[in-house]
């Protein structure tokens, strides 16, 4: 009985400290939204905002902080639309950002590289940098969680 008067003391302290609307605040830090919108601009030789949404059709969290993801990346360069697989590898510790890209219906689709960058504590953000592996070409890469899933 003493253990449970302690713990129910300790446990009035913690709330009325804002300790559990601390917890609230970081719901989105425990999950990766689903749906991501932003946009990549080459640095060279097409500056042309590609706006883009993605979208994981699967998010698995593996037990050291690790998060992967895939699903699908969807573009508008100038009206014109596109699609990709994407893939992507988080590690929570370092907030490490990777993703890469493929698409089997567009011969034109650069995918020898991929974007690395930071994500932010939140999961909320993303900043990275594209770099092609033949060639060295660089871009960036800005995506910012929809407002939909931060709600949640």
């Amino acid at each position: 009985m003493r253990y449970f008067t302690v713990f129910a003391l300790l446990l009035g302290v913690l709330v009325s400290a804002g300790w559990t609307s601390a917890l609230a605040e970081n719901k989105v830090s425990a999950n990766l939204c689903i749906e991501y919108s932003g946009t990549f601009i080459w640095d060279e030789p097409n500056p042309d905002i590609q706006n883009m949404r993605v979208r994981f059709s699967s998010i698995n969290y593996g037990l050291q902080g690790q998060i992967t993801a895939s699903g699908t990346v969807y573009y508008n360069i100038n009206g014109e639309l596109s699609s990709s697989e994407t893939r992507v590898e988080i590690d929570r510790n370092t907030l490490r950002f990777e993703m890469w890209e493929k698409s089997d219906n567009n011969p034109d689709f650069v995918s020898d590289g991929s974007h690395v960058g930071k994500i932010a504590a939140d999961l909320s953000q993303v900043n990275a940098v594209w770099t092609t592996r033949s060639n060295g070409e660089t871009g960036k890469l800005k995506l910012k969680a929809l407002d939909a899933c931060l709600a949640q």
